[in-house]
This record gives structure tokens, C-alpha cells and sequence, in this order.
């Protein structure tokens, strides 16, 4: 248990230690590079590129003029300007974020579209363009391949004469950041599967082309691609740094690499130091040994039986999954075994059916209400370990099906909260209970790839590997 450093057998540490071995070249081949510009062009009085090989001289752009800017000098694209880059340094086309400044000289009601980047192939096809779109009054993402179109719209209206920090991250190599994303002024504005493109060779800014003069009326600043999808909080950090110009680079780059290594320790960490349980039951099957490896990184847990939970020595388990798909029908013993477990220091991790259980057999003492519905809520987010990695100050859409409304509290903190109710309902509460913690979520964060990391902070914090108690 987290609290208690529960002395495990030899041959649990010789099994636990030979599965650490086998993980590992997995891991190592997900591993993502340290964060590094692999375009950046500052607009300081030039047009010049810099990569990481040196200068890149641009094509066009002779006419453009320079203008106080976000940090320094800004690049005026006016009607029919543009600047190319040719033979840029490779883009991953698995993972990727894009960065730049834009200072419209238009309203966000403005009925013309307004290109302000674009990525094309070695054959010179568009795989990528980042615009202002009139149809929604902000800006736009869309990566093309193989003549599908994946078209991503921003939920964020363009402030005209302002500045409006734009970034789109693309991800398939890490669960975290599946997606692609566009961020307007530090937080996500929407998500979305997508087709991956083929390889950038060329980069230009500005207007979209001689025969299709879609012109960008902005100033543009701060450009920079990276080789790597940053996550919510990076880009978040990104956006703050604006003022420092290039430095920002190297101060998010350290950022990056600090996350990185503190998500290495955590996982490492439960591997070797923690064991997982599932408790399933008549009616919850709960979910395929697969899903915690493809899905979490983490290794598959034991399964307990519902009646068997007082004839199982759960002190063996640092935390208790209790999945959704059902209802739990734990003996009268059992929930006692449950209590006194968690008293001792262990942990729990409820959703929805997992939830109802928790109000059930009283690890969170509050109201729990029906909600028989089934689709995507919407829910505002509180700072907690649990929400780790996410804007504080977004909506986030969950599946839900049919988990409880809960009644606002005082003896658990609430980590997800519902748009309705007054005050509004909770969706997902985190709790000391005794020496240990309970984290019950109503929806099932499981259910997409863009609230999946929440079910592995939950079991880190459950589990004490995030989130130490003072």
C-alpha cells in the first residue's frame, strides 16, 4: 500500500523484476525525442529560417515588410504575400506540433478565408494548412492524404488587431496526445482523429497561391515546428513564454524533458513497487487484459470475484479497480473487508457502476442520483492529480452511461463537475479515506482517447505514486 511499504515475497519481486525487463524495449521504442525546433523563424528583420542543421534561406518574400511584433519584430503579409521554405528538415508525420503568432488586420466575422500556413509533399501536394475560416469565425486545421480531408475547426473566435497564439499538435505514438489538436492562446479549442499525411518537404506562409490568391492579412510572428506533439500543459507553457522569443524554445524543451521524466518514474515506480487488482462480478466482466498495455501502459491486475473480496487478502493490492458494465453485489462482509482495506491505507478506483458502488458501501458519503443517460456530457475540470495534464479552465466532453448524478460535498473534493444542477452536480470526486484514497468517476474517462489519461492518473494518485500526502 502507499503507506504502508508492504513487504512483498521473493518470488513476487523475481516475477515483478523479470516483467520490468520485458516492458522495457516496448517502452523504449515509444519513447518520444527530446523537443527540439526543427523550423523557426523569428521575423526579426528577416525572413531567414533557422533548423537545426543552420540557415535556411527562403524563397520570396522580398516585398514583405517588418513590424513591431509579438516578441520583437513581426512579418506584414499583406495582399499576396508569401515566403517558402524548401527541403525543411523532416517532419514526423506521426507526431508534430506547429506554432505561430497571428495578429489579423480583419474581424472574426469577416466573410473571405485567410491561409496563413501550409505544408506540401515532395510532389507538391498541400498535406497541411492552418487558416482562418470564415464559416466559423476562427482559425482551422486541416491535414489532407490520399484525397481525404481532415478538417478541424477551432472553437475560439479570431480577435481582429490582436494577437492570437495558434498551435496544432498531431499525435498516433502516444496515447496522452492521440489527435490532432488546435490550441488558440494556450488552451485546446478542439480534437479529432485524423488521416496521417505524407512527409512536409516544403513550408510557406502567407498567401495560399498565385492561382488561388486566398490572401492572409495578418502579421505573422513566431513561427516554429517541432518534432514532437506537445501535450495540453506544454502548450499551455509555449504560450506563456511568447514574450520571450526564441528562448522560449529551450525553456519549453526543458519543460518537456522534465515531464518526460517524471512520467518515466511514475511508471516505473507501479511496475516494480505496486500491484493492481480488478474486482468483477455476475454482471461486470470488466475489461480485456489487452486494454491495460495498449491503453495504459500498465500491467494487467489480478481479477477478484465480488463475493470473494472477504476471502482475498487484499492487502497483497495497492488499489482496487471497480470498472463500469453493470452493478457490484458485494456480501455484507465484504464491503467491511472493502472499508477496512481502504482504512488501512489501500486504494480505489470506481467507474460508474464503480461509482454507485462507492456511494453504496459508503466510501463517499453524499447523494447519488440516477442519470439514465447515455452519450458524451460535458464537464468542467478542478485542479487536482487526477486532472493532472489538463487546462484547468476547459470543458472536457465524457462517455457516459447512465452513472450517477452526485450531490456538491464537503468531505470530498470534486474533480469533475456537470453544467447542470444549482449548485451543479458532481461527476467524478477523490477522497482520503482513512489512510488511503478513492477517486469514483460517474462517466467513463476510459471511453475516449482524449480523457484516457485520467483513469491512469486516478490509479498513480490511488495507488500514492502522484500526489504524496503532506
Amino acid at each position: 500500500m502507499h503507506l504502508h511499504g508492504r513487504a512483498y515475497s521473493m518470488h513476487r519481486h523475481a516475477l515483478t523484476s523479470l516483467a520490468i525487463v520485458l516492458l522495457l524495449p516496448i517502452c523504449a521504442a515509444a519513447q518520444a525525442p527530446p523537443l527540439q525546433a526543427l523550423v523557426s523563424i523569428d521575423f526579426d528583420g528577416s525572413r531567414e529560417a533557422i533548423t537545426p542543421d543552420g540557415i535556411l534561406a527562403p524563397v520570396g518574400g522580398e516585398a514583405l515588410e517588418y513590424v513591431e511584433g509579438r516578441a520583437g519584430q513581426a512579418a506584414d503579409f499583406g495582399e499576396g504575400d508569401w515566403v517558402e521554405y524548401h527541403d525543411i528538415p523532416a517532419i514526423y508525420p506521426k507526431s508534430a506540433t506547429i506554432e505561430l503568432w497571428v495578429k489579423p488586420a480583419f474581424e472574426n466575422k469577416d466573410l473571405e478565408d485567410h491561409c496563413y500556413l501550409q505544408l506540401f509533399d515532395a510532389d507538391g501536394k498541400q498535406v497541411v494548412e492552418v487558416n482562418f475560416a470564415q464559416t466559423h469565425c476562427g482559425p482551422r486545421a486541416l491535414l489532407t492524404c490520399g484525397g481525404k480531408q481532415t478538417n478541424c475547426h477551432a472553437d475560439f473566435a479570431s480577435k481582429g488587431n490582436e494577437w492570437n497564439h495558434i498551435c496544432v499538435t498531431w499525435d498516433h505514438t502516444d496515447r496522452d496526445l492521440w489527435n490532432l489538436r488546435i490550441y488558440c492562446n494556450g488552451v485546446v479549442r478542439a480534437y479529432m482523429d485524423f488521416q496521417e499525411v505524407e512527409r512536409p518537404t516544403v513550408l510557406r506562409l502567407g498567401a495560399k497561391s498565385a492561382q488561388e490568391a486566398t490572401n492572409t492579412n495578418a502579421l505573422i510572428d513566431e513561427v516554429a515546428i517541432y518534432n514532437r506533439a506537445l501535450s495540453e500543459m506544454q502548450v499551455f507553457a509555449l504560450y506563456e513564454a511568447a514574450a520571450t522569443g526564441r528562448d522560449r524554445i529551450a525553456a519549453v524543451a526543458a519543460r518537456v524533458t522534465a515531464d518526460d521524466a517524471e512520467a518515466t518514474r511514475r511508471m516505473e515506480q507501479f511496475r516494480s513497487e505496486k500491484k493492481m487488482a480488478m474486482v468483477v462480478g455476475r454482471t461486470i466482466g470488466g475489461w480485456k487484459d489487452e486494454v491495460f498495455g495498449e491503453s495504459y501502459g500498465l500491467p494487467v491486475p489480478d481479477r477478484i470475484d465480488e463475493k470473494q473480496i472477504e476471502n482475498t487478502d487484499l492487502s497483497r493490492y495497492d488499489v482496487l479497480l471497480f470498472p463500469g458494465g453493470g452493478g457490484f453485489d458485494l456480501t455484507e462482509a465484504g464491503a467491511e473487508a472493502l472499508r477496512q482495506y481502504l482504512q488501512d491505507g489501500g486504494g480505489f478506483v470506481g467507474i460508474c457502476a464503480g461509482c454507485y458502488a462507492a456511494g453504496t458501501y459508503k466510501l463517499i458519503e453524499r447523494e447519488f442520483y440516477p442519470f439514465r443517460e447515455r452519450g458524451q456530457v460535458e464537464v468542467y475540470l478542478h485542479e487536482h492529480p487526477v486532472t493532472e495534464g489538463y487546462h484547468p479552465l476547459r470543458q472536457i466532453a465524457l462517455a457516459h452511461a447512465n452513472g450517477p448524478l452526485i450531490q456538491p460535498g464537503e468531505e470530498t473534493e470534486d474533480i469533475l463537475v456537470y453544467k447542470v444542477g444549482k449548485p451543479p452536480y458532481v461527476c467524478a470526486v477523490a477522497r482520503e479515506y482513512g489512510k488511503g484514497r478513492v477517486v469514483a468517476f460517474s462517466a467513463h474517462p476510459e471511453g475516449s482517447a482524449e480523457t484516457r489519461r485520467m483513469v491512469r492518473n486516478a490509479i498513480f494518485w490511488a495507488s500514492g505514486v502522484m500526489g504524496a500526502a503532506e
